[in-house]
C-alpha cells in the first residue's frame, strides 16, 4: 500500500509543478515557435539524408539477396514499402532524438 501512496504523492507533485510551469507563459512562450522551427522544419534534411542512404543500402542488399529468386523489378517496391512502413519512422525518430539531445 505504501508504494501506491508514494506513487500517487509523486504524481500529484508532478501535476502541481506542471501546472505551475505551464501557467508561467512569460518563460516558455518566446521560445515556443523558434524551438518548433528548429526541431521540426529544420530537421527535415536530417530525416531525408537518413532515408535516402538507408534506401540505397537496402536496395543494394535486396538486389544481392533476391538474385535468381525474385524478379529484380520488385526490389524497388520492396524497398519503398519497407522504408515507408518500418525503417523510416524508426530511423527518423532516432536521428531526431539525437538532434534534440545534442
Amino acid at each position: 500500500m505504501s508504494r501506491a501512496r508514494e506513487f500517487l504523492t509523486l504524481a500529484g507533485r508532478w501535476a502541481i509543478e506542471a501546472r505551475r510551469a505551464l501557467a508561467d507563459t512569460a518563460i516558455w512562450r518566446p521560445q515556443l515557435f523558434p524551438q518548433m522551427l528548429k526541431l521540426g522544419v529544420q530537421s527535415v534534411p536530417v530525416a531525408l539524408f537518413v532515408a535516402v542512404f538507408t534506401g540505397i543500402v537496402l536496395a543494394l542488399l535486396a538486389s544481392y539477396i533476391f538474385t535468381n529468386t525474385v524478379p529484380l523489378y520488385l526490389v524497388g517496391s520492396l524497398v519503398g514499402k519497407t522504408i515507408m512502413m518500418e525503417l523510416g519512422p524508426v530511423l527518423t525518430g532516432m536521428a531526431l532524438a539525437g538532434r534534440v539531445g545534442a
